[in-house]
């Protein structure tokens, strides 16, 4: 009897079986369910997809997230891990999901948009760094340089107001 969304209780554990691209996802409902499959299947991607936005537990979601950031270049898997980064309670989880996106920051500028919003928001110091590290492709791009330059004059962190001034000064002056 497969398992409908709506009757999900919260997803338990998920393993990655070595060697291979199958999981294994233990979840509740109203008895407890195992789901089992390739990444590719659509039903064990809605089960991760629910479990990166709707678990209590942040280890699953950190799970969770881990396991989709193997598919970054779907668009649903893309947005939940958008989502993530700038929703998730856990700082470990925003780590995951912007260590996911990283590779898309220079050709999708909603990805961009989702990086820079979290090195200006984030309240974790760690998230905010990467953040920097990972726009350093980008640097040159008009809204990268707007938010660095706020950043080295204006953000509370001394160590954020360093590595924005040091971004700015390895860019060429545009007149």
């Amino acid at each position: 009897v497969p398992a409908q969304e709506a009757s999900i209780a919260g997803i338990r554990q998920i393993t990655q079986v070595p060697g291979t691209d199958k999981v294994e996802i233990n979840y509740d409902t109203t008895i407890p369910q195992k789901a089992e499959g390739s990444l590719n299947d659509a039903r064990i991607q809605k089960l991760l997809l629910y479990a990166a936005r709707s678990n209590f537990n942040p280890g699953v979601r950190e799970d969770a997230v881990s396991q989709l950031a193997a598919k970054p270049d779907d668009s649903r898997i893309r947005e939940a891990l958008k989502s993530s980064l700038l929703y998730d309670g856990n700082p470990g989880v925003r780590l995951k999901s912007l260590d996911a996106l990283g590779p898309y920051v220079k050709d999708d500028s909603s990805v961009r948009d989702a990086v820079l919003a979290a090195l200006q928001t984030d309240p974790n110091p760690g998230v905010r760094a990467e953040a920097i590290h990972l726009l350093q492709p980008v640097r040159a791009d008009s809204s990268v340089r707007v938010v660095m330059r706020r950043l080295a004059s204006e953000d509370k962190s001394d160590f954020i107001r360093q590595q924005a001034a040091r971004m700015m000064a390895s860019m060429p002056e545009i007149y």
